[in-house]
């Protein structure tokens, strides 16, 4: 059996590697872990598979500085969010192996297209799921309340958006008044979805106090926004009680919590205005509703005025002419009653006769004997009865 020092075999495996990998080759990996070092990159590279994504193969990489600048000359800040850990990458990688520390892979290359068109296919994956589930409407179906006065924020205390929107609601030409909490968390890289769950979890706990959840961010580019096109967060936002409003800062690009939250909008200044906005609205209602009210008052008012001057009037008439036939009446039965009188009768010869002062109307009523008194047109006489015919 042939013995080797370790540095002869070294050197041996250095020899073949360089006799059999003469040029750089691509190799598909995922970025498990990364470390910046006076601006050299070590990365740890893996690759996952089996029912339970378990590794499958590991490597050690290395992105040099001065190759790092040229690429970055090349793909600009795009550079940046593809060095992430999580993230899917195609590397074309020089295959080195040194004696002091073994086999690496030196970057010289990278493929934004291959990460980006596995995030699109990760996102549309997504989309499916959550479109099977019937969630992508399902926040969108809840009703706002009137009045958003009490709002939850999810964003990191650092974000420029963050201050950006307190500024705009707190500025706001109305004068309201707006009750804010804000529930801290990550709003890019891998924390996003952890973080941004347990916060959504902590404010369901508490929904009574709550109008709505706002989730908020400041811009970044599409790989940013790829945080928020993760199923399990999209899910815990489509499944929240309260209506949940989006503006996480990407005014081109919409990413699935987009589609999911109740209303979204481009940016954090944007929810501003849409909650300001949208009691504004309310206000206005209020407004043109009571403008109403106080006009039908008036033409209510005005119209049972007139009928009222019209009823009076006709009371008037009515009165008036009852009051005419009554009197022709009153005067129909004073000629009636003078007509009637006795006197009258006296006047034109006839006579009547009392019997202590009772009229006498029939011979029933006499005996002879009786004394009576005849009352005649001009002047009373006594008599007896001293026969009845």
């Amino acid at each position: 059996m042939q013995q080797y020092s370790l540095y002869e075999l070294n050197e041996y495996i250095r020899r073949v590697v360089s006799l059999n990998f003469p040029e750089p080759v691509w190799v598909q990996c995922e970025i498990f872990q990364v470390n910046n070092s006076r601006g050299h990159f070590y990365i740890q590279l893996v690759q996952k598979g089996g029912e339970e994504d378990q590794i499958l193969a590991r490597a050690d990489a290395v992105l040099w500085q001065r190759q790092y600048q040229l690429l970055r000359r090349d793909l600009g800040t795009i550079l940046d969010e593809i060095l992430r850990e999580g993230m899917e990458v195609l590397l074309q990688v020089r295959v080195a192996f040194d004696e002091r520390y073994g086999l690496q892979y030196h970057i010289v290359q990278v493929d934004p297209a291959f990460s980006l068109g596995k995030l699109e296919i990760q996102r549309q994956e997504a989309i499916r799921q959550l479109k099977e589930a019937g969630l992508l409407e399902k926040n969108a179906a809840l009703p706002l309340p009137t009045v958003i006065q009490r709002i939850a924020v999810l964003s990191s205390p650092e974000a420029a958006g963050w201050k950006d929107f307190l500024d705009q609601i707190h500025k706001n030409p109305y004068g309201y008044h707006y009750s804010i909490q804000l529930f801290a968390t990550s709003v890019q890289g891998q924390l996003v979805e952890t973080e941004m769950l347990k916060r959504i979890r902590e404010v369901e706990r508490q929904r009574d106090r709550f109008d709505c959840i706002a989730i908020i961010r400041g811009g970044g580019s599409r790989l940013d926004l790829a945080a928020f096109d993760q199923l399990p967060l999209c899910q815990g936002v489509a499944n929240c009680s309260l209506p949940v409003i989006a503006g996480i800062g990407h005014e081109i690009d919409q990413s699935v919590l987009d589609l999911v939250a109740h209303t979204s909008l481009k940016t954090p200044t944007a929810v501003a205005e849409f909650l300001i906005d949208h009691n504004a609205t309310f206000e206005t209602r209020l407004v043109q509703t009571g403008n109403r009210v106080g006009q039908l008052a008036q033409t209510t008012l005005y119209s049972h005025g007139q009928q009222l001057a019209m009823l009076g009037e006709q009371l008037r008439h009515y009165t008036r002419m009852q009051l005419e036939r009554e009197a022709h009446r009153l005067e129909q039965l004073e000629q009636q009653s003078a007509l009637l009188d006795p006197r009258q009768a006296l006047n034109r010869g006839y006579a009547y006769i009392t019997k202590d002062g009772k009229d006498i109307r029939s011979v029933d009523q006499l005996q002879p004997g009786f004394k009576v008194r005849i009352h005649l047109k001009d002047g009373e006489a006594d008599s007896t009865i001293n026969e009845i015919a």
